[in-house]
């Protein structure tokens, strides 16, 4: 019986990837065979570019959200769970990095600082657009082998330097150093990381 429910789990992924990829034909997707992601949280707008790498485990929500936006993940590496990553310019997660449950990435404001220009984003919203040109917008750089922790947000501008680990809960609004343990909010540096 639960090799039924096995095959029946792998034609619905199959199902599902077939129909994402049809719907995004106007973006350029790089997926390799051998990942699992759920597909139904994966948001792409026209002629942007997602590429994942072999062995990832995507359980959290991907979004480019701005034409040409382009959003990578390396070999190896997990988006947990209630995780989203949102891409407008450029996000990029390096290989082997995790990244845990409820977190969120971000390489975007979101809104413009101008109270009378972000007034117009819902109205604009109706009208079926987002005027990305008045949003402050800069690429996310995570490299390899970072952890971050739970229920940690990542903002624009941002690269992490690989090895590191950004402790729970933290927000993360400066560049962070190789090989060192960065948290709280905003997150700040607890101390150097020694391996072997």
């Amino acid at each position: 019986m639960s090799i039924l429910f096995q095959i029946a789990g792998k034609m619905l992924s199959i199902a599902h990837k077939w129909r994402f990829c049809r719907r995004s034909a106007s973006s350029k997707i790089v997926l390799p065979r051998n990942i699992i992601v759920d597909w139904k949280k994966i948001t792409l707008a026209d002629s942007c570019s997602l590429s994942l790498g072999e062995h990832t485990i995507i359980r959290g929500a991907l979004q480019c959200q701005r034409e040409r936006a382009g959003l990578s993940i390396g070999n190896r590496s997990f988006v947990g769970s209630g995780s989203t990553v949102v891409s407008t310019l450029k996000v990029k997660i390096g290989c082997d990095v995790l990244v845990s449950h409820n977190c969120y990435i971000t390489d975007t404001a979101g809104h413009s600082m101008d109270p009378k220009i972000r007034s117009k984003d819902i109205p604009n919203r109706w009208k079926g657009f987002k005027d990305w040109s008045v949003v402050p917008c800069s690429p996310v750089i995570i490299e390899d082998n970072v952890w971050v922790g739970p229920n940690s947000i990542i903002l624009k501008g941002v690269t992490i330097g690989a090895g590191s680990i950004i402790a729970a809960g933290s927000v993360v609004t400066k560049d962070v150093p190789p090989d060192t343990l960065y948290g709280g909010s905003p997150a700040k540096l607890i101390r150097e990381l020694r391996y072997g």
